[in-house]
């Protein structure tokens, strides 16, 4: 499955998308409603993710990730998307 992980105030986050969400929009809609405005998002496969969660707080993003796959938006819905999209 892949998630997006994103930073916002210097801790690094999970965003699972659920299923139901999915049946209706896209997985970019989805992580740009939910995921706050400009912090900065890299899809990966969950396999990619430590299962050890014992040292979370420290982890980083790997370079070899490269640069964001984007950025939360300013949008708290999917008509505001949509309306911007416009």
């Amino acid at each position: 499955m892949k998630i997006a992980v994103f930073i916002d105030q210097d801790s690094l986050c999970l965003f699972y998308p659920t299923e139901e969400a999915l049946k209706e929009h896209s997985v970019i809609e989805i992580v740009e409603r939910d995921i706050p405005e400009g912090c900065p998002y890299w899809f990966v496969d969950e396999s990619e993710i430590p299962t050890d969660r014992t040292f979370r707080d420290a982890w980083e993003i790997p370079e070899e990730w490269g640069a964001p796959d984007g950025y939360g938006s300013q949008y708290n819905t999917f008509e505001e998307l949509d309306n911007a999209k416009n």
